[in-house]
């Protein structure tokens, strides 16, 4: 430094109001919404990695139910709950009509709720 030789240490300098000219601004504002850009871009990416990620696991608990499901009906326990379906039907409809059966036509039933059976 230039002080030195004349024995004057500088250890320490504060700058108060320094501004950089209008040019530097402008690139320093430019750098820093590039970086903020850039930033939100990621967090856009994080968050659709981990709703892709939620669909997935969702969609693949979905589909081991529909398989447990698949493996244990057979056309005896779709048949029954076809029956119970026509009790309750029959509770607030005197007369109904629902296909059912064991085949795969599925034969239908007509009930008169309201006539007296002998």
């Amino acid at each position: 430094m230039r002080l030195a030789p004349r024995g004057i240490d500088v250890t320490a300098v504060n700058l108060r109001n320094v501004k950089p000219s209008d040019r530097l601004q402008d690139q320093i504002d430019k750098k820093i919404q590039q970086e903020q850009a850039t930033e939100r871009a990621r967090e856009a990416a994080r968050t659709a990695k981990a709703e892709a990620e939620r669909k997935r696991i969702e969609a693949e608990g979905i589909a081991r139910a529909n398989k447990i499901i698949q493996q244990s009906l057979s056309d005896k326990v779709l048949y029954n709950q076809c029956l119970e379906a026509y009790k309750e039907a029959a509770k607030a409809h005197p007369v109904y009509a629902v296909p059912c059966g064991t085949d795969s036509r599925g034969t239908p039933v007509i009930v008169d709720s309201g006539k007296n059976q002998d």
